[in-house]
């Protein structure tokens, strides 16, 4: 069973007594290897990790947003950066991950009415 690709999982925050100190995308995964069975057995590993570290291929220098950061606002980061997830931090702890699927699916379900 592939976790990560069963459930859709493109981005991993790596947290660190609460506070985000890294983040490893499935883009970082694919540069680690080229093979496809070694990357998805890496998405499988990286899902069930508990205390585990991915410090070898993680981003350090994550760029975040706040719960208040406005979606166009969120969109123009990501655009900017050509990133796909953008982690919520409020009061220095990670509270959510805000990916690129949902703000197209926040377009689509804005324009549906």
């Amino acid at each position: 069973m592939n976790l990560a690709r069963d459930h859709r999982v493109k981005h991993f925050p790596i947290v660190q007594d609460g506070e985000i100190v890294g983040i490893v995308t499935d883009r970082d995964l694919r540069s680690a290897t080229t093979h496809p069975a070694i990357y998805s057995l890496l998405l499988d590993l990286l899902a069930s990790l508990d205390g585990g570290t991915a410090e070898q291929i993680m981003v350090k220098e994550v760029i975040t947003v706040t719960p208040e950061t406005s979606l166009e606002e969120a969109a123009k980061v990501m655009r900017s950066r050509a990133i796909s997830c953008l982690p919520v931090v409020g009061g220095g702890r990670l509270v959510g991950i805000l990916t690129l699927s949902d703000l197209v699916s926040t377009a689509f379900d804005s324009h549906a009415d």
